[in-house]
């Protein structure tokens, strides 16, 4: 029974985090859970890295500089002089909501896509790793000459902690093929409920503060988080024509990200407010999946 029921969770995982989202604006109690945020995805990271073959030829792929292309570079810099209008809170959840690494999940979508596994792995682990520097130099260099406080030392050591605390324990477990193995069985199985879970809890926290929003403002956050979203997938969709398979990786590669480690972040150490733009792009990136996910089985069956 509890084997069929992590069958569908994981078949259908991108619709249960929407149905989170939503769940999490019904039920604003959730949030009493909001502490275990943190300690969730410390979890879930660990199970990520303990699977990651570090193997060098695969951190070397040229097309993986298409994500801080477009994530570190061109996007921020897009936001920043196109949204002067919208709130500072606004302005910070749209920043770290771009700016986070990729997806955990991202491996899952790339499978059912059959894509390139190794490619998508190495994706999550270099830019995982250089989170923390792009949590600590961007939100600074573009905000640093207006009145935004960016409280840049406790976003660096949170952003280090989540990352290197599951990495350093995931090396030493790898030496233990049959620790390993029974984490990966027992645990790393039963991760996507957790995450479904962490979702829920996450929205629920600025639950109130979304319901307080004007239904205009609501509108366009989500049209702004939606276009990036669309943005992101369609250009790994078109650089990657001539190569079917990073057809069906590239785009997750540079448009599916970590909203968790940036929910934890805007919740933690800013206001709800400002992590509304990420339970949006939470929303939007899975309908992006959705849609590439239908695209690639149809021309995988056309074959």
């Amino acid at each position: 029974m509890l084997q069929q029921l992590e069958a569908v969770i994981s078949k259908y995982t991108g619709l249960l985090l929407i149905v989170a989202c939503i769940v999490g604006l019904v039920f604003p109690q959730l949030a009493i859970f909001k502490g275990a945020i943190y300690y969730i995805l410390l979890l879930l990271l660990f199970c990520s890295f303990l699977k990651i073959e570090f193997r060098l030829k695969h951190l070397l792929h040229p097309k993986l500089l298409y994500f801080p292309l477009i994530n570190w570079l061109l996007l921020p810099l897009l936001i920043y002089f196109t949204t002067k209008g919208l709130t500072n809170d606004y302005r910070i959840g749209l920043l770290f909501a771009i700016i986070t690494p990729p997806a955990l999940g991202s491996p899952v979508i790339v499978s059912i896509t059959k894509g390139d596994l190794d490619f998508i792995m190495s994706n999550v682990l270099i830019f995982s790793l250089l989170s923390p520097l792009a949590y600590y130099l961007i939100p600074v260099l573009l905000f640093k000459q207006e009145n935004i406080h960016i409280p840049v030392q406790p976003i660096m050591i949170r952003v280090l902690i989540v990352i290197l605390i599951p990495l350093i324990l995931a090396l030493l477990v790898r030496m233990h093929k049959r620790t390993k193995e029974w984490i990966i069985t027992h645990i790393d199985s039963r991760k996507n409920i957790l995450q479904i879970f962490m979702v829920a809890v996450a929205v629920s926290s600025a639950s109130l503060k979304i319901r307080q929003t004007p239904i205009s403002e609501i509108g366009i956050l989500f049209l702004i988080t939606f276009l990036i979203s669309l943005f992101s997938y369609s250009f790994g969709y078109f650089v990657s024509r001539k190569d079917t398979i990073m057809q069906r990786t590239l785009p997750v590669a540079i448009g599916q990200k970590n909203t968790l480690l940036s929910l934890m972040i805007c919740i933690s150490l800013f206001s709800p407010m400002a992590a509304i733009p990420t339970v949006f792009y939470l929303i939007s990136h899975h309908i992006m999946n959705g849609v590439l996910i239908q695209i690639s089985a149809r021309k995988l069956k056309s074959k």
